[in-house]
C-alpha cells in the first residue's frame, strides 16, 4: 500500500472511531454502517511505518477502543465489539499478534461465562479463529493455544446442552480435533457421545444440526494415536452401517425379507423403542436419516490418510433397502396396519438409499464400474415403481447421470434400451392447459333459472384464461440424464433409437419457438437443455445415419436473436461447433527447407564403356495393349544424338511431373531380359499424332529433402534408376493425363543437347520419329 493511500486510511479510520464509536450506546445500531466501511476501504489491513508517530496512534486508539466496548455492561455493545476484534484479526495479521493474548483471555472468559446467546455465538467464532491462526507457529501454539484449548473444549461441551448453541459448539469443536488433535483427545468419547445423543432420533434435527452432528463424528478419528487412525476410521463407519441394520430389523419386522440377520454388524447402542409401531416408526425414520447423513459424511469426508473403503457393507446396505418394494410379500401373522405404514414409507428410504449410493460413487470413482448391471437393475426398476413420485423421479436420474459419468459405456449399453421410451415421455415439453372456474354443466334438462353457485361477474369470467403449467423439474432432469447418455453412448445407439432421440428434439424445440406468449423461467431453463442437448447430439453422429446437421444450424442460428442471454450463447456456441464440423481447421504443416541441386552422372571413359556392354531390351507388350494401342515402344524412338549426353536437373517444383517423366523417357541401364529377340513395332496406333520436337528432350526432377505430398488419385512415384522392364503407351497416356488434372504440373522445357544418357554405340537403324502424344487419349469424344 502506498504512502498516501496509508494515510488516508488512517486518517479514515480515526473519522470512524470519533463519529461512530464514540457513544457507547449507539455502537450496536451503527454497527452494519462500521462494517461496511472497514470491509470496502480495508481500514486495518496498512501497516503503520515505525516512524510515524500519527498512524500508530490511530491504531492504539483502535485497540482501546475495542478494549473499552469489550467491557461494557450491555450486551449488546460486547457483541458489537466480539465483531469488531474479528474483523480486526481478519485484516491486520499485526494488531493480531500484538493483542492476541488480551484478546484471547477475553474472549475465554466471555465463553466461560453465562452471557446471552448472541455473545456465546460471537465470541466462540472468534475464539476460533484466533486458534486457527495459531496453526503452523509454534511460539504462539505453546503460549496461547496448548494452555487455554482444554479450558475451550471443555466450555463448549458444557453449552452443547442447549440444543440452540449445538451447530456452533460442533463446528468448533470440528476445527479443534482437527487441527490440534493432541489437545482434543481427552473430550473425543464426550463428543462422541454427545452426537450419538442426538443421533438416536428421539426429537427432529434441523438440516444445520445434522450436518454438525455428521463432521463431527467423522472428524473425531483423527484424535486417537496415529498407528490406531485407519482402524478407528473403519470401525468407527461400520459400527454406524450396523446400527442402521438393527434399525431396518424393526422397521422391516412385517415383510418377508432375504436379508441374513446373523451376518449383522457390530451397532451404537441405543434406547430401546416402543412395541406400538405408531410411536415407533417416526423414530426410527428420524434415526436412519441421520444415520445416513453421518455415513455420507464419512464417505465424503477427505481424510488425513489412507483408508479403506467397505464398499461391499455399503452396498449390501442399500440392496437390503431397494429390496423392499410395493410388491414385497407381508410375514405371517402380522399387522396389517404396521405393513402400510412401511409401504407410505418407502420412497422416503429410496431417497436416502440413493443419497447413499451417490455419495459412494462418488468415493470410488470408476473403480465401481464393475457393479454397472447392478446399478442398472436398480435404477430402471426404482424408475418403474416410481413414475408418478416427482422427488424421488429426481433423485433417480440424477444418480442416473452420476453413473453415467463414472460408470461409462458398460452402464450405458446396460440401460440405453429400456431407459430411452422413459426419457423422450419426459423430455417433452409441457403442454399449457387451460383452467376454467365456470364449474361444468348438469346433466339432464336445463333450467332456466341461474344457480347460485354458477360464477357470473366479469372478473370471475376473466380468469377463465387462466394458464397453469406443471413442474418442469423432471423434464430438466431427464434432459440432463439424455445429455450424459448421447455424450457417453451416443454414437454407439442403434438406428431407431438414435432417429426417435433426435426427432423428439427437434419437434419439441420447435414446439417451443412456436410458443406466442412469454414463456416462465422454468420453460426457458427447459429450452436451454434442450438446445444443449441438440448440440450434444451433432457433436457425437452415427455413422449410419445422416447427421441432424442442417436442422441444427438453422435452430441455433435462429435462437442467436432469442429473448435470454444465455439461450443466444448456447447459440453462439453452437454455431461455432456446427462450423468447425463443415469447415474443420488443421495446423499449417511445418515443411522442411529445400535447396536445389544438381545431380550428373559420371562422364568417365570407366561408367562409358561399363554402359556400352549392355544390351538393351524391351518387353513385349500384352495382347490387351498391343490389340487396344499396337506396340510401339519409346525406347526404341530415341535417337542417337540424344542419347549420347543428358544433364538431370533438380528443381523445386516439378516433382509431382517425375512420375510421368519417368514412365515416358526410361534412362539406359541393364533392363530384365525377357526375351533374346528385341521387338520391332510393326505398326503405329491411329490415334497417335507423331511430332518430334514436342518429345526430343525432358525434365527429370528430383529433390533432396522433401515432404511426400499425395493426392487421392496418385500413383506411387518410382525414382529415375535403371528400368526393369518398358513402360506402355497406355500407362503413359493415363500417367500424363491424371497428372495434369490435379497437379498442374510444368510443361517441359527442352534441355541442351550435350546431355547423354551414356550410350554411344547405338545405330542409327534405331532412329525414328516419336508419335505426338494426344493427351485426350484413345477414348476420349475430342477430335484429332
Amino acid at each position: 500500500m502506498s504512502i498516501a493511500s496509508t494515510a488516508h486510511s488512517a486518517q479514515l479510520l480515526n473519522h470512524v472511531l470519533t463519529a461512530f464509536l464514540s457513544e457507547e450506546l449507539s455502537v450496536d445500531r451503527n454497527l452494519p454502517f462500521v462494517l461496511e466501511i472497514i470491509i470496502n476501504h480495508q481500514l486495518l489491513a496498512f501497516s503503520p511505518a515505525e516512524d510515524n508517530v500519527d498512524e500508530s496512534a490511530v491504531f492504539r486508539k483502535w485497540t482501546v477502543r475495542l478494549n473499552a466496548l469489550l467491557n461494557s455492561k450491555h450486551a449488546s455493545v460486547r457483541c458489537a465489539a466480539i465483531a469488531l476484534i474479528k474483523i480486526t484479526c481478519e485484516q491486520s495479521s499485526t494488531m493480531l499478534v500484538t493483542n492476541i493474548q488480551t484478546w484471547s483471555m477475553q474472549l475465554l472468559n466471555l465463553v466461560l461465562k453465562p452471557e446471552p446467546e448472541v455473545v456465546h455465538k460471537e465470541a466462540i467464532n472468534a475464539l476460533s479463529y484466533i486458534y486457527q491462526y495459531t496453526v503452523n507457529k509454534p511460539e504462539l501454539q505453546r503460549e496461547i493455544t496448548s494452555p487455554n484449548m482444554s479450558r475451550f473444549n471443555q466450555a463448549l461441551l458444557t453449552l452443547s446442552h442447549n440444543r440452540e448453541f449445538l451447530p456452533t459448539t460442533l463446528a468448533a469443536l470440528t476445527i479443534n480435533a482437527k487441527l490440534f488433535p493432541s489437545a482434543s483427545r481427552h473430550v473425543a468419547d464426550h463428543c462422541q457421545k454427545l452426537c450419538l445423543s442426538h443421533m438416536d432420533g428421539s426429537y427432529y434435527l434441523d438440516t444445520e444440526t445434522t450436518t454438525a452432528v455428521a463432521r463431527c463424528m467423522a472428524t473425531l478419528y483423527q484424535t486417537g494415536v496415529k498407528v490406531a487412525v485407519v482402524d478407528q476410521w473403519k470401525q468407527t463407519l461400520l459400527r454406524l452401517i450396523g446400527s442402521v441394520h438393527v434399525s431396518l430389523d424393526r422397521l422391516f419386522d412385517t415383510v418377508d425379507e432375504e436379508y441374513d440377520v446373523n451376518d449383522a454388524l457390530e451397532s451404537f447402542p441405543y434406547p430401546p423403542l416402543s412395541i406400538d409401531f405408531r410411536e415407533a416408526f417416526p423414530v426410527l425414520a428420524r434415526r436412519i436419516h441421520i444415520l445416513e447423513e453421518c455415513i455420507i459424511e464419512f464417505t465424503s469426508t477427505q481424510t488425513s490418510v489412507a483408508v479403506p473403503m467397505p464398499v461391499s457393507h455399503i452396498l449390501d446396505l442399500v440392496c437390503r433397502i431397494y429390496n423392499v418394494y410395493e410388491g414385497s410379500l407381508m410375514r405371517e401373522y402380522k399387522e396389517k396396519a404396521e405393513f402400510n405404514s412401511l409401504m407410505s414409507f418407502l420412497p422416503s428410504l429410496h431417497l436416502g438409499a440413493n443419497k447413499l449410493l451417490a455419495s459412494l460413487i462418488y468415493c470410488s470413482g470408476q473403480e465401481m464400474s464393475r457393479y454397472s448391471k447392478l446399478f442398472s437393475r436398480i435404477l430402471l426398476r426404482l424408475l418403474t415403481e416410481h413414475k408418478g413420485r416427482r422427488v424421488l423421479k429426481i433423485s433417480v436420474y440424477t444418480l442416473m447421470s452420476l453413473c453415467f459419468q463414472k460408470c461409462g459405456y458398460a452402464f450405458a449399453n446396460a440401460v440405453a434400451k429400456p431407459l430411452c421410451p422413459i426419457l423422450l415421455e419426459d423430455i417433452k415439453l409441457v403442454e399449457e392447459q387451460k383452467i376454467s372456474v365456470m364449474n361444468p354443466s348438469h346433466g339432464g334438462k336445463k333450467s332456466g333459472k341461474k344457480r347460485r353457485h354458477e360464477v357470473t361477474n366479469s372478473d370471475a369470467l376473466a380468469t377463465t384464461e387462466t394458464v397453469s403449467a406443471a413442474d418442469t423439474e423432471v423434464q430438466l432432469a431427464a434432459l440432463s440424464v439424455l445429455e450424459s447418455l448421447m455424450t457417453c453412448y451416443g454414437s454407439s445407439m442403434e438406428n431407431i433409437m438414435r432417429t426417435s432421440i433426435d426427432s423428439t428434439l427437434l419437434s419439441t424445440i420447435l414446439q417451443g419457438t412456436q410458443m406466442t406468449e412469454t414463456p416462465r423461467e422454468s420453460f426457458v431453463l427447459a429450452k436451454q437443455k434442450l438446445y444443449q442437448c441438440l448440440l450434444t447430439s451433432v457433436m457425437h453422429p452415427i455413422e449410419t445415419q445422416a447427421s441432424i446437421l442442417p436442422h441444427a444450424m438453422r435452430i441455433f442460428s435462429a435462437g442467436v436473436n432469442d429473448q435470454t442471454q444465455q439461450l443466444r450463447l448456447t447459440c453462439l456456441h453452437g454455431l461455432a461447433v456446427c462450423d468447425l464440423i463443415i469447415h474443420p481447421r488443421l495446423p499449417p504443416i511445418q515443411r522442411a527447407a529445400i535447396e536445389p541441386s544438381s545431380v550428373h552422372l559420371p562422364d568417365t571413359e570407366a561408367f562409358k564403356s561399363s554402359v556400352e556392354n549392355q544390351t538393351p531390351t524391351t518387353q513385349q507388350p500384352t495382347t490387351q495393349d498391343s490389340d487396344a494401342f499396337g506396340s510401339h515402344s519409346v525406347a526404341d524412338n530415341l535417337t542417337e544424338h540424344d542419347t549420347k549426353k543428358q544433364k538431370i536437373t533438380t528443381t523445386e517444383s516439378s516433382e509431382i511431373y517425375q512420375h510421368s517423366v519417368s514412365s515416358i523417357v526410361p534412362t539406359f541401364g541393364q533392363p530384365k531380359q525377357t526375351s533374346s529377340t528385341q521387338y520391332t513395332p510393326t505398326h503405329t496406333s491411329p490415334s497417335l499424332n507423331i511430332q518430334k520436337d514436342e518429345t526430343e528432350t525432358f525434365i527429370a526432377t528430383t529433390t533432396t529433402t522433401l515432404v511426400p505430398v499425395k493426392s487421392v488419385d496418385d500413383a506411387p512415384k518410382s525414382p529415375i534408376t535403371k528400368p526393369t522392364e518398358t513402360t506402355h503407351v497406355s500407362s503413359m497416356i493415363a500417367s500424363i493425363t491424371s497428372e495434369q488434372e490435379t497437379s498442374q504440373s510444368i510443361a517441359p522445357t527442352p534441355v541442351p543437347q550435350n546431355i547423354s544418357y551414356g550410350t554411344e554405340d547405338m545405330d542409327d537403324d534405331d532412329m525414328m520419329e516419336i508419335p505426338e502424344i494426344d493427351l485426350a487419349g484413345p477414348d476420349s469424344d475430342e477430335e484429332d
